[in-house]
């Protein structure tokens, strides 16, 4: 019955005793490992995992007995020395006086190769923002902030482990945050695209103006993310109200330059005047 049931399993099934060694695999631990079944029986669990030396396998079973089962990953090798990335579930139970470990094992390779596709993708992702010299944020629908580039890490003082999960409220002041969660909110309801001019204290204590950009990004289960991007134009309006202040100047200077001319044409007609006269 053991063996009808187990057949049947799209997964590799062995019983090992106390000391590692295989009482029973099923058709698929075969085909998985390449080994006849005879041959697997001669083995033992040090045989097919290369990161499992035997002798570890005492401690390994006292730790089994009193957990009685869990799930963890590692390797497996076959008979012509392939190695390759399994799940294995292991389950400790005793019939008829003798102890057992039933090991359901599940190849990962395909898993592994996605996870190091997808890893690749985000390191990638991530080596670009990086580079981008403004701030990139994203936060959820309850604005922690799941995502940091290092100038938005720069601008608030603190390394990305420290900041992500936390809130604006966390690092800025409470005025200035109030702003931002209120742009926030509109953008998570109505998607529309905001863009707003706001101030900001960085984190040496220095007054910023800044042009936030924010939009809304929704994931395949419907979760809500702020996507937000920030421009420091701080020295651009430093510069634009120099440049207006100098213009307001240069227009007083025209109007008394104008006065003067004025004034000037008006005593030299008064000189002319009384000498004809």
């Amino acid at each position: 019955l053991m063996d009808y049931a187990l057949n049947h399993v799209h997964e590799a099934a062995y019983l090992t005793d106390e000391s590692g060694s295989f009482c029973y695999v099923n058709e698929e631990a075969c085909r998985a490992l390449g080994y006849t079944r005879n041959e697997l029986l001669r083995l033992s669990v040090a045989d097919v995992d290369p990161d499992w030396p035997l002798n570890a396998w005492p401690e390994y079973w006292s730790h089994l007995r009193n957990i009685r089962s869990h799930t963890f990953e590692g390797r497996h090798r076959t008979r012509d020395g392939h190695i390759f990335p399994v799940e294995i579930n292991a389950n400790y139970f005793e019939f008829n006086g003798y102890a057992y470990n039933l090991g359901l094992v599940r190849n990962i390779s395909e898993r592994k190769q996605l996870e190091g596709e997808v890893k690749h993708a985000r390191d990638y992702l991530f080596n670009i923002l990086n580079a981008i010299a403004d701030p990139i944020f994203v936060k959820d629908a309850a604005h922690r902030l799941v995502l940091a580039n290092d100038a938005e890490c720069a601008l608030a003082g603190c390394p990305r482990e420290q900041l992500l999960g936390k809130t604006d409220y966390d690092f800025f002041p409470k005025e200035q945050v109030d702003i931002f969660w209120k742009t926030d909110d509109q953008v998570l309801d109505n998607g529309e695209v905001n863009v707003n001019e706001e101030r900001i204290t960085d984190a040496g204590g220095n007054r910023r103006t800044i042009i936030t950009h924010k939009s809304r990004y929704v994931d395949s289960q419907g979760n809500r993310f702020v996507v937000g991007t920030i421009r420091d134009v701080t020295e651009r309006k430093r510069m634009e109200e120099s440049l207006n202040a100098k213009q307001e100047q240069l227009a007083v200077m025209t109007v008394e330059l104008s006065l003067a001319e004025e004034r000037e044409r008006r005593r030299i007609a008064a000189i002319l005047h009384d000498q004809i006269g």
